[in-house]
């Protein structure tokens, strides 16, 4: 072996090992003479754990490195935080496996502490993976592989970490591929980075650009997609840059006064909404614009980031886009549950059931009600976090909404965990339809997806790290009218003294929702959505009850902003007569008529819920600012989503209708079940670690 004077270690052609320095057994060269590798104590960690834990140096096995850079102390101190971070994941590990049949090489030994750490650059494990024979685990595909035969862990130093010393999502797939324990939980949760006790303090690498990248998990397995009904359209040229068939946005509803919009737009639209000023509050009106700004005749698409662009270029600082999640498991950016409308797929496949490298691939396109024909724009779909960091990198001061349908809120959620960065500038939407068991609901699935046990008192620490991380998370809690009377909501919300016979009077409706809107303080709420959709019903009536008490002074929520929707219909089309009929997609792709839908009326009318909300939501920004700043109600219509055809042209709301009734009932197939007992034993989890 051959060593720089400043000690940095070099390859050697004698073997894959040649150039490896040995630390934790005899001194390294590489340090000063006598000293051994500082131990570091772990925290977050169960008494047991930390009382059966063998220090660095003894197990696990010997260590050795070979990396491309000097050993300074910083880089020892690197190293030392790397390796704790190891051997935390193994003494994790190593009890929940315990019922397990450790049969295999690799997994035997490695619970035994029999693998020595093989810590080295990108380039060295590159070469160890190719000189290797028969290996646990994939070396092409992951950052981590084990060599049974030899006895060694093999980890890339660079690629298996990222900021804090924590193990990067690649790493843990890679153990746990490698070990054969995908079932049981490694995860980068709070017990991981937590390390303390060292005499100097250990820096967190900075995060590296590759950190930012989408990271696919494991395809989740689901029926197979019936495929004989296609989705109808094909590709068309264009005469503009973008969709010739909508007419040109002219703004005719505020005509005359686009100049008084330009200089008073800065009052409904605020630089760092949730945190700048005086936060997110009753006291000002904000304007948010939905799906980004969309311009189909300039072929600026939804959930694009040229929308995201175009809504900052317009000088709105607050945006809402949709999230759906991949069948690997990566946040994108698409309003449907199906990819058909928004892209060229014919088959208009659920996006639960197309990977993120497939769906990623694909441009957006903008879609002829009239016939499904398409032009296909310059935008892609993008990632979540692709699209995030767009917006932290190139639009300050903007603050993101991020809509999340179904169970999509848990990935966001653990993407926004993973990146604390993303963290101040957004809020995630999330549906009391999905989550009638409320805010211990959704811990659970987390737990679930982080391996953490509700009640088992080892796991204490990795709880409260859990719900110390929700608490900086924005949430918008979503109580929709419609399920306000819900068996379901009742039985893990009943009113006071288990409420009356008979059908619920509206104050004891109020009661439950209130008590599930009261369940998200768990986390962060900085919006709440609670939009009466009729004041003539039980539950109307309760609806107007909840706005009242959530209002009082005393309320812990009285200074959260109400949000108020528009954007219903998502076209509409010139009749002979001078009206308008209005229609809006649905999120399988088909196409519902809502010209005589009575909310759908409000819903499209700017000016229609000024006095309402306080967070405002809509797809024509320019005409709400007119509405709220002159204090009217202007007529419906969104001139920028009318469509460019003769007059009359008719809409055909069958075209689709095979293909959508395929994917409805497909969809509904893999709906998530609400699971009484695990939202129980979350909750008795909570009392207990309360002291309760």
């Amino acid at each position: 072996m051959q060593q720089t004077p400043q000690g940095s270690v070099v390859r050697t052609p004698g073997g894959a090992l040649a150039g490896l320095s040995q630390i934790g057994g005899a001194p390294r060269a590489a340090v000063a003479a006598g000293t051994r590798v500082p131990l570091v104590a772990l925290d977050g960690l169960s008494p047991a754990a930390q009382a059966n834990r063998k220090m660095l140096g003894g197990a696990p096995g010997k260590v050795y490195v070979a990396i491309d850079s000097e050993f300074s102390a910083d880089k020892d101190a690197e190293l030392t935080a790397r390796l704790v971070t190891l051997q935390a994941a193994r003494d994790k590990l190593a009890p929940l496996a315990a019922g397990r049949r450790a049969s295999a090489p690799a997994l035997s030994k490695y619970l035994a502490g029999k693998l020595d750490h093989v810590l080295v650059s990108t380039a060295q494990f590159r070469e160890m993976a190719k000189g290797a024979g028969k290996v646990d685990g994939n070396p092409a595909a992951f950052p981590v592989f084990i060599d049974a035969a030899r006895g060694q862990l093999v980890v890339d130093v660079h690629q298996a970490f990222v900021a804090g010393d924590r193990l990067s999502k690649p790493a843990q797939q890679g153990l746990s591929a490698a070990l054969g324990t995908q079932a049981l939980g490694i995860q980068n949760r709070q017990w991981l980075p937590a390390v303390q006790g060292a005499e100097r303090t250990l820096k967190a690498a900075a995060a590296r650009g590759a950190d930012l990248a989408p990271e696919p998990r494991p395809i989740r397995r689901r029926g197979a997609l019936h495929l004989e009904h296609e989705y109808v359209g094909k590709e068309i040229g264009s005469t503009t840059r973008g969709a010739d068939f909508y007419q040109a946005n002219r703004h005719d509803l505020i005509s005359g006064h686009q100049d008084w919009v330009e200089h008073h737009r800065h009052s409904y639209t605020h630089v760092n909404y949730l945190h700048g000023e005086a936060g997110a509050n009753v006291h000002r009106k904000e304007i948010v614009v939905h799906r980004g700004l969309i311009d189909n005749r300039n072929g600026i698409p939804e959930n694009s980031i040229a929308a995201i662009d175009n809504a900052y270029a317009h000088h709105y600082r607050s945006i809402e886009i949709d999230v759906q999640i991949t069948a690997d498991d990566v946040p994108v950016l698409m309003h449907d549950f199906t990819a058909g409308r928004m892209t060229a797929d014919r088959d208009n496949r659920l996006v639960s059931h197309t990977s993120y490298r497939e769906i990623s691939a694909r441009k957006l396109v903008i879609r002829n009600p009239a016939s499904g024909d398409y032009v296909v724009t310059n935008q892609k779909v993008p990632a979540a976090a692709q699209a995030l960091q767009h917006v932290l990198s190139s639009k300050p001061g903007m603050t993101v909404f991020l809509d999340c349908k179904e169970d999509a809120p848990e990935t966001m959620i653990a993407l926004l965990i993973d990146r604390p960065q993303f963290r101040p500038f957004t809020a995630v939407k999330l549906y009391g339809r999905t989550y009638m068991g409320g805010f211990p609901q959704l811990l659970g699935k987390l737990q679930q997806r982080y391996g953490i046990d509700p009640v088992d008192p080892g796991h204490k620490q990795e709880r409260q790290a859990l719900q110390a991380a929700l608490k900086e998370i924005g949430l918008v809690p979503i109580l929709s009218q419609g399920f306000l009377n819900d068996p379901a909501l009742r039985k893990f919300f009943p009113p006071p003294a288990g409420g009356k016979a008979g059908a619920p009077a509206p104050a004891e409706l109020a009661d439950i929702g209130m008590a599930w809107l009261k369940s998200w303080s768990a986390m962060n709420p900085v919006v709440l959505e609670v939009v009466p959709t009729g004041g003539d019903t039980p539950e109307g009536q309760a609806m107007q009850m909840i706005r009242e008490r959530l209002r009082a002074p005393a309320d812990s929520y009285a200074q959260i902003p109400f949000s108020g929707s528009y954007r219903y219909e998502d076209f509409s089309v010139p009749q002979k007569d001078g009206t308008n009929k209005y229609y809006t997609w649905d999120v399988h792709g088909g196409i519902t008529d809502v010209t005589d839908v009575k909310f759908a009326d409000r819903r499209g009318t700017a000016g229609a819920f000024r006095n309402e909300a306080e967070n405002i939501l809509t797809d024509q920004p320019d005409e709400e600012v007119w509405a709220i700043g002159s204090d009217q109600t202007l007529d419906r219509g969104h001139t920028g989503y009318k469509l460019d055809l003769p007059p009359g042209t008719p809409i055909d709301l069958s075209r689709n209708a095979d293909n959508r009734k395929l994917r409805v009932t497909e969809f509904l197939r893999e709906k998530p079940v609400l699971d009484e007992a695990a939202v129980r034993a979350v909750e008795a989890g909570m009392l207990a670690d309360r002291g309760g």
